[in-house]
């Protein structure tokens, strides 16, 4: 087992999957701010992944094209002190610490691609509806 993480809220290992975990050690980024340029080589090793830094969030079809193509969008900016524990729009940290280490599974990898391939395939309408899945938010069937 992997050597606790520590994270907002407490340690990881007790409420990440051992996948998660694993790949922590992995990541090997410490207490500094991660450098895209040292990850994505050890990522495409892994599973052909690469991160991508982003503004911030995508239009829905760009997300999906970014991820149908094993490329993972991560925002550049940092969340100041006062917004350390909730933020309404994800920064570098909530995108690379909370979305990074499952890249590193092959089976999460595949997945993800495959979820960004059917996505960037849909109508105007259901990108907006496939982005909600992703991130746990719910819409009207209306």
């Amino acid at each position: 087992m992997a050597p606790p993480v520590r994270a907002p809220g407490g340690l990881v290992p007790g409420y990440a999957c051992e996948e998660f975990i694993a790949s922590l050690a992995a990541l090997d980024f410490g207490d500094a701010i991660p450098r895209f340029d040292a990850v994505n080589p050890k990522l495409a090793r892994a599973t052909n992944w690469r991160i991508v830094a982003v503004p911030g969030l995508l239009p829905d079809r760009a997300f999906f094209e970014h991820l149908a193509h094993r490329r993972f969008p991560v925002t550049v900016w940092l969340r100041r002190p006062e917004e350390f524990d909730y933020i309404v729009e994800p920064d570098v940290f909530h995108d690379f610490f909370g979305h990074v280490p499952l890249l590193f599974d092959p089976v999460f990898a595949d997945y993800l691609e495959a979820y960004g391939r059917a996505g960037s395939r849909q109508t105007p309408w259901a990108p907006s509806r496939c982005s909600r899945a992703c991130t746990g938010t719910r819409w009207s069937s209306a």
